[in-house]
């Protein structure tokens, strides 16, 4: 019998390891280590420690190779004012490069550098920032979210109080595109493009995010894609949305087995301007990335 309690005991113990040898490797997160305004604490540790106080998190997500980040960090996290908010948070910078790429990518679901993401005192993301803003921006930015304002769930909630509003209908699904959030991107999009005239000239827009980053990239709806980028191409056939329209579609043909298709796509319909060197460059990059139609590239 002594055996069986000495075995209860030994296993208790290993149970307690996880919430008490590597509780003692990371403090209360008012005693987190910090660099500066950024805690230098494990992101699994600091984050956990944030949730379990009760505390705002911000993650920035950077890479050695982000020229834009670097005017983020010098211009506005410099910022005494920005430096001082960011002491109140559990503040984390995490460095996306190399081999930290795939998993830091997979774990924030980042698709563009910088990204900084704000999480509320529950752990629960609140919203994200891509790109960069100024500090005065910036703090008025995370500030409003904090207390609710401005935030993508917001934009929602007042979009779908107002469906005939194709305006608000376009930049809800827009930012909704963005943060991944497929299904309700698409619902709000159609939306906008049934409004008709009432769009205006922001109905490319919705087109171009909605065939191309909702449909075929989100989600992976081929059928949904080609009709959407069909009337893209018909209504608006020059650059920047018509070639961009066809690399989708040649994307779809080469899903689909089809490498002759997608290369007569891009060679009957793609025709950069020698005179603009962004559209051969997006050719190139295209061509190359994909495997197809270099010669022509």
């Amino acid at each position: 019998m002594w055996r069986f309690f000495l075995i209860i005991a030994v296993l208790w113990g290993c149970s307690g390891v996880e919430g008490g040898a590597a509780s003692r490797g990371c403090p209360p997160a008012g005693r987190l280590p910090r660099d500066g305004a950024w805690v230098s604490a494990p992101e699994g540790c600091a984050l956990q420690r944030a949730r379990e106080a009760g505390q705002p998190a911000l993650v920035y997500v950077t890479t050695e190779w982000c020229k834009p980040c670097r005017l983020l960090e010098e211009g506005t996290f410099r910022d005494p004012s920005v430096q001082e908010f960011l002491g109140d948070l559990v503040a984390l910078k995490v460095d996306g490069s190399r081999e930290n790429f795939a998993p830091v990518r997979a774990r924030y679901g980042v698709t563009s550098y910088p990204t900084t993401i704000l999480y509320g005192p529950d752990g629960a993301e609140i919203d994200r920032l891509f790109g960069v803003l100024g500090p005065v921006e910036f703090l008025e930015r995370m500030r409003a979210w904090l207390v609710g304002r401005d935030t993508v769930d917001a934009l929602l909630r007042r979009a779908e109080a107002a469906p005939a509003d194709a305006a608000l209908q376009l930049a809800a699904g827009r930012r909704l595109a963005k943060r991944g959030r497929g299904v309700e991107a698409a619902r709000l999009l159609e939306r906008a493009l049934g409004a008709g005239p009432a769009l205006g000239a922001q109905r490319v827009v919705a087109l171009a995010v909605l065939g191309e980053q909702v449909y075929l990239d989100l989600l992976d709806a081929p059928a949904d894609a080609q009709r959407v980028l069909d009337i893209l191409v018909q209504e608006h056939p020059g650059a920047p949305y018509g070639p961009r329209a066809w690399m989708a579609m040649a994307r779809m043909a080469l899903a689909r087995g089809d490498r002759a298709g997608a290369e007569a796509l891009l060679t009957r319909h793609v025709r950069p301007d020698p005179e603009r060197p962004m559209e051969l460059y997006h050719l190139a990059s295209f061509a190359l990335r994909h495997g197809i139609g270099e010669a022509y590239a």
